[in-house]
């Protein structure tokens, strides 16, 4: 490979390091290849070597939108991921967090998005953002039926502790 300089012995040097980038940005390449035709991500991170650890990983966040959710499992439908998802309050109010994972190659992918609930009404109780009728801890919750907001039994009506 012309430009790099092949005096390193031990195997970590800057030549094997220029290589491995070199590689994993190939590894990405190909992998967009095969992604031809599905949506793109609004930002990509990828993490290459950091305090001497070869990372190989690739992040790409989608937008703040509920397309979001379709275009990450389409992602994993193809690559063979595995989507997870959950209700998490955010700087905004409650959003779902969701996120695939896979294997393409040696390199580690995920696809992620954090698209906002404008049905969900966030509340602040004891300090900090969370689903009306969801905390244990907070005076509010526990104090009030929140049933229909909270779309389940609520912890006042649960009547934590059970015991």
């Amino acid at each position: 490979m012309a430009g790099i300089s092949h005096t390193d012995t031990n195997g970590s040097g800057p030549a094997v390091r220029h290589l491995r980038m070199t590689v994993r940005a190939f590894a990405l390449l190909e992998m967009f290849q095969d992604a031809d035709g599905l949506p793109d991500p609004q930002s990509m991170t990828v993490y290459g070597i950091i305090d001497g650890y070869d990372h190989d990983e690739v992040s790409m966040q989608f937008p703040k939108a509920a397309s979001s959710e379709h275009a990450i499992a389409r992602w994993a439908m193809r690559f063979g991921g595995t989507i997870t998802s959950g209700e998490m309050a955010g700087d905004d109010g409650w959003e779902l967090w969701v996120k695939t994972e896979f294997r393409f190659g040696a390199l580690k992918a995920q696809a992620f998005a954090h698209i906002p609930l404008p049905d969900r009404e966030a509340m602040p109780h004891s300090g900090d953002i969370h689903k009306p009728g969801s905390r244990t801890q907070c005076d509010a919750c526990m104090g009030e039926c929140f049933c229909s907001t909270a779309g389940v039994l609520c912890v006042y009506c649960i009547g934590f502790p059970p015991f």
